[in-house]
């Protein structure tokens, strides 16, 4: 049976490999940094692109999401790559949806620390230093919560599948006194 130590640091790995960002990043061969979308002093595009079990995803976080993958892809951000991945980036938040709702369904969460600690994997893998990594994000007009779901969602699904898995697999005596 893994160490809790062992347990928290698969979860911390899967959840930040989801979610890395490209070391690529910091060294500028990103796009440049551009005006946070929306400009200030107007709303977000608060539009509905899909609506999930009566959970809205709204155009905001999908452009939100599309600006964090051209990104992170080193990808120009230009209207045909966005035509192109729109569709694809459309069902990754559907089904971070779904996977969250079955989380929440199964009373599993995602505590701050544990998303915290991701966020500062993503920062360490990017030679970054705390609290950077928001600021970079908020320079290209990415909306920090398009993260935070992210990383979020990878969490509970983590968790959750573990706990399934646990639910399915058996110890016996004999293994148990062999452990």
């Amino acid at each position: 049976m893994p160490t809790l130590r062992f347990t928290c640091a698969l979860l911390l790995a899967a959840a930040a490999a989801c979610v890395a960002v490209p070391a690529a990043w910091p060294a500028g061969r990103a796009p440049a940094p551009r005006a946070a979308e929306p400009p200030s002093g107007t709303t977000p595009d608060m539009r509905i692109a899909a609506v999930v079990n009566d959970e809205v995803i709204s155009v905001y976080d999908l452009v939100s999401r599309l600006r964090m993958t051209l990104l992170s892809s080193n990808i120009p951000d230009s209207q045909d790559a966005r035509r192109k991945i729109e569709a694809q980036i459309l069902r990754s938040l559907v089904d971070e949806k779904l996977q969250l709702q079955e989380a929440k369904k199964e009373n599993v969460v995602a505590t701050d620390d544990e998303i915290n600690n991701a966020l500062a994997q993503i920062e360490k893998q990017n030679n970054m230093q705390p609290g950077q990594l928001g600021q970079f994000l908020k320079a290209r007009g990415i909306d920090r919560a398009a993260l935070i779901n992210q990383v979020t969602a990878s969490i509970v699904w983590a968790k959750l599948m573990r706990r399934k898995a646990a639910e399915t697999v058996e110890i016996s005596d004999d293994e148990v006194d062999d452990a």
